[in-house]
C-alpha cells in the first residue's frame, strides 16, 4: 500500500509541477528556446511560432521596442530577416510577454558561448 501512496503522490507532484506553453504557472515575462524551424513566419509586425513540439502554431505581435540580436549582438531588421531565412542557426531565444502575446526580443543563436 504504501509504494502505490508514493506512486499515486508522485504523479501528483509531476503533474502539478509541469508548465505548458499557456501554464498560468509561468511568470508574465518568458523566454522560449525553440528550433529554427519552428517559426514558421517573421515579419516586422511579428512572428508565427510553434513553441514546443506538439504545440499549435501561435501568432505573436512584436511589442513596441522590441530587439534583435544574432547571439548577444544587437542587429536590424534586415540583417534578422537573412538570418531566418537561411537557418544559420538551429535554436531561437523568443522573449514574450505572455499577457499581450507579444515578442519582446528574439537571440538568433541563443546566447554565445557555454552554457
Amino acid at each position: 500500500m504504501k509504494p502505490l501512496c508514493q506512486l499515486l503522490i508522485a504523479i501528483f507532484v509531476s503533474s502539478a509541477c509541469y508548465a505548458e506553453p499557456e501554464s498560468p504557472t509561468l511568470g508574465r515575462f518568458t523566454e522560449y528556446h525553440i528550433r529554427s524551424t519552428d517559426m514558421i513566419a517573421f515579419s516586422s509586425n511579428g512572428a508565427d511560432v510553434r513553441l514546443c513540439s506538439d504545440c499549435n502554431t501561435t501568432a505573436l505581435h512584436m511589442s513596441s521596442g522590441y530587439e534583435l540580436f544574432d547571439q548577444d549582438t544587437a542587429i536590424d531588421l534586415k540583417t534578422a530577416t537573412e538570418l531566418y531565412l537561411r537557418r544559420t542557426y538551429p535554436v531561437i531565444f523568443l522573449g514574450i510577454d505572455r499577457q499581450l502575446k507579444a515578442i519582446t526580443y528574439i537571440r538568433f543563436g541563443g546566447h554565445s558561448g557555454a552554457y
